[in-house]
């Protein structure tokens, strides 16, 4: 039997969810491709709340590639 794995709704083709932060912490996130979403998600997939000042972070898979990274250790869902 197969576990399926909860995936980020805000997740585009080819990124990753990194993980969740304040947009002031954002600012010192170090990849080019970085995005700040909208809406943070615990890994259960219910939503952090507003209140918490978080956001979803995303980067691109072949960002992380280039530097050796293996996207599927990043985060806690795959790329799409």
């Amino acid at each position: 039997m197969s576990e399926t794995q909860w995936v980020h709704p805000e997740l585009r083709w080819g990124e990753v969810f990194l993980c969740n932060d304040s947009p002031e912490d954002f600012e010192h996130v170090g990849w080019t491709t970085k995005r700040l979403g909208e809406v943070a998600y615990r890994k259960d997939g219910t939503e952090v709340g507003p209140s918490s000042n978080l956001y979803p972070v995303f980067v691109q898979a072949s960002e992380l590639e280039e530097t050796g990274i293996d996207p599927a250790t990043v985060g806690f869902n795959a790329t799409v």
